[in-house]
Parts: structure tokens; sequence; C-alpha cells
């Protein structure tokens, strides 16, 4: 038997539940997608407001981050999720 990972305990295996970060059109269908097949998911559309609680409080719901923005975003989004919850995975599309 494999020893658990140091990113997750041995018996904290989480569902996959993803947080959609963005408000583009992809954000948008993505998001229609995992409603219509009934995937639970959390969704911040504010992607420039990174710092407020509430964006904190989801991170740590969800078993991995999913950056919906920009190109030009992406660094900058993806840094400032990382420095609230460096072990949260990130996803980009």
């Amino acid at each position: 038997m494999a020893a658990p990972s140091k990113f997750q305990a041995k018996n904290e295996l989480r569902p996959f539940i993803p947080l959609l970060v963005g408000q583009g059109q992809f954000a948008r269908h993505l998001s229609y997608y995992l409603s219509s097949l009934s995937i639970p998911f959390k969704h911040w559309p504010h992607s420039r407001n990174l710092n407020d609680p509430a964006f904190t409080a989801l991170l740590s719901e969800v078993s991995v981050a999913w950056v919906l923005v920009s190109d030009r975003a992406i660094s900058d989004v993806c840094t400032k999720i990382h420095a609230i919850n460096p072990l949260t995975p990130l996803l980009h599309s």
C-alpha cells in the first residue's frame, strides 16, 4: 500500500469539486454544462477580486481551481490563488 502524499491524508479523499474562476464565455458554458450534469462546482466570476474573504472560503471547499480568464491574466490570477492556498491544484483552459 502506498504512503499518503504530503498533499492528502490517507483518509481525506475528497470528491472532485472545481472552483471556476472567471466570467467569460467558456466559464458560462462550463457552468451550464456542469449544472446540466448535476456535477457540483463553485463559481467565482470576479477574477480581479481574489483578496475577498469569501473567495478564500470557497477555495477551502473545493478540490481544484479552474482558471478561466484571458491569457494575459493567467499568471496574475494563478499567482494570487497560489499565495492564498499553495496546495490547491490549478487548471487552465
